[in-house]
């Protein structure tokens, strides 16, 4: 038996509604994808996080003969941040913060000297 033309248009219907929300879907994802504000965010979170350590190391200098992992712990914690210290020669000192479990990726050296 033949298909009938109702269900027919019915097919279409529903394949043109999948198409169309597959290529909206697709838009978003894309835009979403390189949103300069999720990295805007990002930056303030991470300079907000840098400004509360120098500032609580600035407040008491004696902190770094003392704790300074346990001051970069606390304000990587509150922050809901991962922390992490290194030398001139891009070898992590410190590693602290949400997402530890991870290994870092691989750091050139920060600072070129000459």
């Amino acid at each position: 038996m033949a298909p009938s033309l109702r269900s027919l248009l019915w097919v279409s219907f529903i394949a043109i509604t999948i198409v169309a929300l597959v290529v909206v879907a697709a838009g978003l994802v894309l835009a979403l994808q390189d949103n300069p504000i999720l990295y805007r965010q990002l930056i303030l979170r991470l300079n907000t996080a840098e400004a509360a350590i120098i500032q609580r190391i600035e407040d008491s200098p004696k902190i770094l003969e003392r704790l300074p992992e346990r001051v970069i712990q606390k304000e990587a914690e509150a922050r809901q941040l991962r922390v992490a210290v290194l030398d001139k020669n891009a070898v992590v000192l410190l590693d602290v913060g949400v997402g530890t479990s991870e290994p870092l990726p691989v750091f050139s050296s920060p600072i070129q000297t000459t």
